[in-house]
């Protein structure tokens, strides 16, 4: 027979007869562990905002209290017999392990059941809605808040409002959440942010402008005047004047002089007599004013005229009568005054302007005359003082101007050596003081710089004019170091430099100053260095590259017919003349001949380098040009400055040794090596010797001299583009 068991933990049986337990269902748990049947009927269900998903599928799932899990904030669980799972909170929030959904707090935003963000300035939410709104109008919303109403005093007119606006001056508004403020009333002022118009204070107050910020002071009465109507809140109080025979002090009711007595004019008191610069009217009801030019003391029957010396009275109701003042007269009815003209004056209390006596002058409104100043005269013409002749009126002063110095009673121009850069009656300056030997090219100079060195001199920067040296202009007047004007066929390398040096190409140095002593195509020391785009012919002089390469093709057509025309020659004569021992000699003094022909031509092509400045006409000098093929210098004759850039004299030597060099050494080895033709590879040597050895030789010497300049460099003299230094 079986035994029934205890169902173990997490297990339940809810019936008699079942043969095993089953786990508990999901949202249950049963935590005994086999100790009372009676606890296992049943499990327990997991308590609101909790839950237990697993359907019983594992048994370690439902045999602890821990077994029901708390609910994920934003979402909870209200069922009572044991929740499978939690339900999304789709309005308000809910922490984690709740059993139902709260609101969404004030001023804030909820999103899947929690507080997402803050509502910002301008938006609010009321815990109604989890979503942040637009302020409304007549509403503030600071931010994290409801929405919260304008109070009395202020408004908001539009949506999306973080605070209210305050009631402008003149505005007030009594109620809360309102989108505008009203005009304050009549009678009263609004300040700035009014809740109610403040009334003015009846009789003491008023304002009829509803825009006011306060109320307006009611006006009193001036003396003289009775009110003829109350000030309210909205108007001012009305003055009239008082009637004849009353007066009033002011702020009360007029009131009725004495018996005998009037009113005074003003109404303010009542009189017995005129007051002084009046006399009694006609009919006595008052007292009329003087009229200007007049005056009358206290008590007067008549106005009097102002008829003493200087006297006026330029106003109505005078008690007295004034005196003209220093520089003026009285006019002619006495009723204003005058200024006195130009050339008169009046010390005061005068009844004419005084004419200045002779030599002396005075301006309009004068109180003395004045005699002009040294230097000066009075000119009747204009009324004023001039200066005298040769002299210029300089900061309201009769003087000498710059370059001019007194000289007895007048001013005189500077004499030619001296200057004067002032006004003032003051001595010339001696150029000698600044620069000694200068001069000044004319009379009158008003600068130091006028002094300038004489021609045949020049100023060295040493305070001194010293003599010019060969080579600078001796014609120019004022001509310092940097301005030095070089002659031409003389070269100096700076404006700084006194070094003048002549060119030893006189043609290619034209002169001037410093800016520019070379020229067309020359530069650099002595300017023996071409430019771009120039090559030097065999007279150093530098050609445009497009005519050298045209005066390269007349040389080489040139020697090519000669050459031509002498082979033909020498091939006619050989046919003619005999193999006779009379032949051989005949034809040895031709050769010889040929030699002597060749070597004037190498002598001739050389005359360039011997004799640098030779003047020769333009024809000859391109035939020397073109002789200088014979000297079988091909770099010289050859335009190569034009088709390498960089050429220069040493490219030149080691282009005209070497190949020598190598080809005698070649010929000298092959005649060794071959016997046979020993004799002819000599005879080749000899004549390539004979033929080059001038222009090497020239070359060569050429390697060694150099020339220091005052620029501190040293260049080779055969070619000054080269320094020494390197």
């Amino acid at each position: 027979m079986d035994i029934c068991e205890t169902c173990e933990a997490g297990k339940y049986a809810s019936s008699t007869g079942f043969s095993s337990c089953s786990i508990c269902p999901s949202g249950k748990y049963n935590p005994d562990p086999a100790s009372n049947p009676a606890l296992h009927a049943t499990c327990e269900a997991c308590l609101p905002g909790k839950f237990n998903d697993d359907d019983g599928n594992n048994i370690l799932n439902h045999d602890d209290f821990g077994d029901c899990r708390l609910c994920d904030a934003g979402t909870f669980s209200n069922d009572n017999s044991g929740a499978l799972r939690c339900t999304i909170c789709q309005e308000g929030i809910s922490p984690a392990g709740a059993s139902s959904c709260s609101t969404c707090p004030v001023g804030n935003e909820c999103v899947d059941g929690v507080v997402s963000a803050t509502c910002p300035a301008g938006k609010y939410s009321n815990g109604l809605t989890t979503r942040c709104e637009a302020c409304p109008a007549k509403y503030k919303c600071p931010g994290g808040t409801d929405h919260i109403a304008c109070t009395p005093g202020s408004y908001s007119a539009s949506t999306s409002q973080a605070k209210c606006t305050s009631c402008e001056p003149g505005k007030f508004q009594p109620d809360e959440a309102k989108n505008k403020c009203d005009e304050c009333t009549p009678g009263h002022f609004c300040p700035a942010s009014s809740s109610i118009p403040i009334s003015c204070d009846t009789g003491s107050t008023f304002q009829p402008d509803t825009s006011a910020i306060k109320c307006k002071i009611c006006m009193n009465c001036a003396p003289g005047y009775e009110m003829s109507r109350e000030c309210t809140l909205t108007s001012d109080r009305v003055c009239s004047q008082c009637a004849a025979g009353k007066f009033s002090l002011g702020a009360g009711s007029c009131k009725a002089c004495q018996e005998g007595e009037y009113s005074s004019a003003d109404r303010t008191g009542c009189i017995a007599h005129c007051n002084p610069g009046e006399i009694p009217n006609s009919d006595d009801s008052g007292c009329d004013r003087c009229s200007k030019g007049k005056y009358a003391a206290y008590g007067a029957g008549s106005c009097i005229y102002c008829d003493n010396e200087g006297e006026y009275a330029d106003y109505e109701g005078s008690p007295i009568c004034k005196t003209a003042p220093a520089g003026h007269k009285p006019s002619a009815d006495r009723t204003s005054i005058e200024i006195c003209p130009k050339n008169t004056f009046s010390i005061g209390a005068n009844t004419a302007c005084t004419t200045c006596p002779p030599g002396a002058h005075s301006q309009a409104g004068a109180s003395a005359c004045e005699r002009c100043r040294q230097y000066e005269t009075f000119s009747k013409t204009d009324s004023l003082c001039a200066c005298e002749k040769s002299f210029e009126r300089i900061n309201d002063a009769c003087s000498c101007k710059a370059g001019e110095t007194l000289m007895g009673t007048s001013c005189q121009p500077c004499e030619r050596g001296k200057w004067k850069s002032s006004a003032g009656v003051e001595g010339c300056s001696r150029c000698e003081e600044t620069l000694k030997g200068s001069i000044t090219v004319n009379e009158g100079s008003s600068t130091e710089s006028a002094c300038k060195c004489p021609k045949g001199a020049y100023d060295a920067n040493k305070g001194e004019c010293v003599p010019v040296v060969e080579g600078m202009s001796d014609e120019v007047v004022g001509m310092t170091l940097q301005s030095a004007q070089v002659e031409p066929g003389f070269w100096r390398t700076g404006a700084d430099s006194s070094d003048i040096r002549e060119c030893p190409k006189i043609g290619a140095c034209i002169g001037g100053n410093s800016t520019q002593l070379c020229g067309d195509g020359h530069t650099g020391h002595y300017c023996s260095v071409c430019i771009d785009g120039y090559t030097k012919d065999s007279f150093s002089m530098c050609h445009e590259c497009a005519q050298a390469n045209r005066n390269l093709i007349i040389a080489i057509a040139t020697v090519l017919v000669l050459a031509g025309l002498v082979a033909f020659l020498v091939h006619k004569l050989k046919k003619r003349i005999k193999k006779s021992e009379k032949s051989k000699n005949l034809w040895k003094k031709m050769r010889n001949g040929l030699k002597v022909i060749f070597a004037s031509a190498q002598i001739t092509a050389g005359l360039p380098k011997v004799i640098p400045n030779l003047d020769l006409p333009k024809s000859f000098e391109k035939a020397v040009d073109a002789m200088s093929i014979t000297n079988l210098n091909f770099f010289a004759a050859l335009p190569f400055g034009c088709w390498y850039g960089d050429f220069d004299y040493y490219n030149h030597a080691l282009g005209m040794i070497f190949p020598v060099i190598i080809s005698c050494g070649l010929l000298t080895i092959f005649g060794i090596i071959f016997n046979a033709r020993r004799q002819q590879c000599f005879t080749v040597v000899l004549a390539i010797t004979y033929l080059t050895l001038p222009s090497i030789t020239t070359i060569i010497s050429g390697l060694f001299p150099c020339e220091a300049f005052d620029d501190d460099s040293i260049h080779l003299r055969s070619d000054y583009q080269i320094s020494c230094e390197r």
